[in-house]
């Protein structure tokens, strides 16, 4: 076998690096994207069928004592407010009374911009120790109004340099859904 040359040889570096550019392609990024379409389709047919089922409902009193009842119950699943800073002030509050009530620290709680017309969404950075972390996302899970944990970070570093479990520094991202106050006469 003999030795390639140089044109050769940056041929098949080119051919290498467009195999490896081309396996990340289908293997990570068209899936993730595809995962990313299926939600958004899956959302769409919901709104869709939500539409639908108001349709269906507004002639039958069964259904319209059904309809109170989740009325009553919409603070559960929604975070209900005059406005949508309102509302992100109030999960705000919420996720900050959960912490302190744990015993943690909040170092900060900002709403998360870029959030949908109908959801909220908050980051808070605190300090807690595992057992308030535990008791924090126990609440936060069982708690009401329902609410889901978008992104959750945990910073040990104290932890890792002394060898002892200790005050770590946790980043948590909820979001729920918004219902504006007077979408509950609607």
């Amino acid at each position: 076998m003999r030795a390639l040359d140089r044109r050769e040889r940056k041929l098949l570096a080119l051919l290498i690096v467009f195999a490896l550019f081309a396996a990340a392609w289908f293997i990570v990024i068209v899936p993730v994207a595809g995962g990313f379409l299926e939600r958004d389709a899956e959302r769409d047919d919901l709104r869709t069928e939500y539409a639908r089922d108001l349709r269906l409902s507004s002639g039958n009193e069964t259904w319209h004592a059904e309809l109170e009842q989740q009325k009553a119950d919409m603070g559960d699943f929604a975070i209900v407010g005059a406005s949508q800073p309102a509302a992100a002030t109030a999960l705000s509050a919420h996720v900050k009374q959960l912490v302190l009530e744990a015993g943690g620290t909040v170092k900060s709680v900002q709403m998360v911009e870029g959030a949908s017309d109908d959801e909220v969404r908050v980051r808070a950075n605190l300090q807690l120790t595992m057992e308030q972390l535990y008791r924090t996302l126990k609440r936060i899970e069982t708690g009401v109004p329902y609410v889901v944990v978008e992104y959750f970070s945990v910073g040990a570093d104290a932890a890792f340099q002394s060898g002892h479990l200790g005050i770590m520094e946790v980043r948590l991202e909820v979001s729920a859904p918004y219902r504006p106050a007077d979408a509950g006469a609607q």
